[in-house]
């Protein structure tokens, strides 16, 4: 048997935003020969508010990324960190990896 040794959580394991930018994510699952059915669920606080931080748009997949749809920090989010669980089936096992995403207040000095 073989195995890919792999992280749930992606390389860049936290990523910083501030209120109110859209920003689209590409995620690589390294190794992988054929990635299909992408998605994501975004969490904050442990509750999925994916439908109000990814509103529109497709997830895609070539070849071994996967890019989501935008993200967008909501207004009011600053302090908070969403979870963005990104799901597909990679060589034909259902896999996740994880990303955090640090939202930032905009009027805040850090």
């Amino acid at each position: 048997m073989t195995s890919r040794q792999v992280s749930i959580w992606v390389d860049e394991q936290e990523v910083d935003m501030a209120e109110g930018e859209i920003i689209t994510f590409a995620v690589i699952f390294q190794g992988a020969v054929v990635v299909s059915g992408p998605g994501a669920t975004v969490y904050k606080n442990g509750e999925d508010v994916t439908s109000s931080v990814m509103p529109s748009g497709s997830h895609l997949v070539s070849g071994n990324v996967v890019t989501l749809k935008p993200i967008n920090a909501i207004a009011g989010d600053g302090g908070q960190k969403y979870v963005v669980a990104i799901a597909a089936t990679v060589d034909g096992n259902s896999e996740i990896r994880k990303v955090q995403v640090n939202i930032h207040d905009v009027s805040s000095e850090l």
